[in-house]
């Protein structure tokens, strides 16, 4: 077994995408081999999903990771506040500014480029920010079910991961990074480790199940 792992905002010269669908692109002026795949434009998203869902056939693979957490959702019971959907959208919203001021560019830019509005981007974004609180909520309940926990040279060890991808000082990172938060993303990456784990994999589509459990 394998990982495919995508990365389909960016695209580069010479690929597939980029000779015969040039129309999906932005491309910077000042690194014109490089380019953002433009996923305001419609046309662009059905190529995408297409393109994507190709790959998963060709390669063979059974599962995906989306596939776990929609069988979490499906299963998830609770009320959740409309503020903790709107701030995680938020949080998508910042974390896309971030990637583009990587490649060079900023979310006004992008704007520019896509005709699109903040509004439009945070309605864009929205159902996936909600996929991510219902799921992170599941994995919460499994780590209090289950009694999960981080250890100390686990906390340590992720200190270190991340001061070596973003080429910090480990004291920097901590002094920036609270062990109460690594220790509670670590919980939940495990419990998501459990559900691998103990998953069945079934013919069945989660969100038909729920849909015949609500009737």
């Amino acid at each position: 077994r394998f990982v495919l792992w995508f990365e389909p905002e960016r695209i580069h010269k010479e690929t597939e995408t980029w000779r015969n669908h040039p129309e999906f692109l932005l491309v910077r002026k000042d690194a014109p081999d490089d380019a953002l795949f433009n996923l305001a434009e419609p046309a662009a998203r059905e190529y995408l999903t297409a393109f994507l869902g190709d790959m998963i056939a060709q390669n063979g693979m059974e599962y995906n990771a989306k596939n776990y957490k929609k069988a979490l959702i499906a299963k998830l019971v609770a009320d959740i506040p409309e503020p903790m959907f709107e701030a995680e959208t938020e949080n998508y919203v910042r974390d896309y500014d971030n990637r583009l001021r990587m490649q060079g560019l900023d979310l006004q830019t992008y704007f520019q480029y896509t005709g699109m509005t903040l509004d439009s981007l945070r309605e864009q974004m929205r159902p996936q920010a909600e996929r991510q609180v219902k799921t992170r909520l599941a994995l919460e309940a499994i780590v209090a079910a289950e009694g999960i926990v981080a250890t100390e040279a686990e906390i340590e060890e992720e200190y270190n991961n991340i001061a070596t991808a973003y080429n910090m000082p480990i004291d920097d990172v901590k002094s920036n990074i609270d062990s109460e938060m690594i220790a509670a993303d670590m919980q939940v990456k495990k419990a998501m480790d459990l559900v691998k784990e103990k998953a069945v994999i079934t013919d069945k589509q989660p969100e038909a199940e729920a849909e015949k459990a609500e009737a």
